[in-house]
């Protein structure tokens, strides 16, 4: 099969990554609408296994990506969506749905700085064994959809500081959060 062993990004404003084995990044980084699916993550990289990502002080960036029916074995981060900067326009919009996170020490993180920064996303139906935090939400604005998501043998199943609704999802040895 066809695989990537380095970083990888987007020249457009749309892609789909589909069918790889990746031991390095897929970085969504411009304005656009972007698919990754059917890909198995693996490898020690203590790179984002997926970024979707608005952080450049110059130019502004509407992030639109759906990350699904993917597996990540063994990487210290998952899939995560950042904002940065007071200008401009910087947006990230995610939906991560029916994924397998298998021993991946943070499976999603969601962060946003800046004052213009937007992070919105859905988490639906994943399931995430063995990890830290599964879900991380730092200074997120809008709380993030979280449904339906299986939950084993982690620490907490969300971390940070920002609210969120955790609903139909299933706990097995794994906390809700520190501050649940």
């Amino acid at each position: 099969g066809a695989k990537i062993d380095g970083n990888i990004s987007a020249a457009g404003s749309a892609a789909t990554f589909e069918g790889f084995e990746v031991a390095g990044s897929i970085i969504l980084n411009q304005t656009g609408s972007f698919i990754v699916r059917w890909n198995r993550f693996v490898g020690t990289s203590p790179e984002d296994a997926v970024s979707a990502r608005s952080v450049d002080g110059i130019v502004s960036a509407e992030v639109k990506a759906t990350v699904e029916q993917n597996e990540f074995v063994g990487r210290a981060f998952g899939v995560t969506a950042s904002t940065r900067y007071d200008t401009l326009t910087h947006s990230v919009d995610l939906l991560v749905r029916n994924n397998i996170f298998r021993e991946v020490e943070r499976p999603v993180v969601l962060t946003r700085s800046g004052f213009v920064g937007k992070v919105t996303a859905r988490i639906l139906h994943n399931t995430l064994v063995g990890f830290k935090s599964g879900l991380g939400f730092f200074g997120l604005k809008e709380p993030p959809v979280v449904a339906g998501n299986l939950f084993v043998r982690g620490t907490y199943a969300v971390d940070g500081d920002a609210p969120y609704t955790l609903s139909h999802g299933i706990l097995f040895d794994a906390a809700e959060g520190p501050a649940a």
